[in-house]
């Protein structure tokens, strides 16, 4: 993925945009496909909102299956003040 842009937004929250471009095969054939993942962290709630975003860039129908699976990569390392971090702001979804 590329990032098309990450910081904050007026209501607080931090959203993060990453797209990349493909080619998407099927029985059919294949055809050209732009994906977009926004993911936003909201400002005073441990939530994580995902958007997908799937544009076919191609002139022939597509059809297909499309299924996501979710890393967040929280390892732990610094314990319970783990969290997104932002300067001159506690971390997000940081423990007590």
């Amino acid at each position: 993925y590329r990032v098309e842009r990450a910081g904050p937004r007026p209501d607080g929250a931090v959203e993060i945009v990453l797209a990349r471009e493909g080619v998407l095969r099927g029985a059919r054939g294949e055809g050209l496909l732009r994906l977009t993942r926004t993911l936003v962290f909201a400002a005073d709630e441990p939530v994580l909102r995902v958007d997908w975003e799937l544009v076919n860039r191609s002139r022939e129908v597509l059809s297909s299956r499309f299924a996501v699976e979710i890393n967040t990569g929280l390892d732990g390392l610094d314990g319970p003040a783990r969290g997104l971090r932002l300067p001159g702001r506690p971390p997000i979804g940081a423990s007590e």
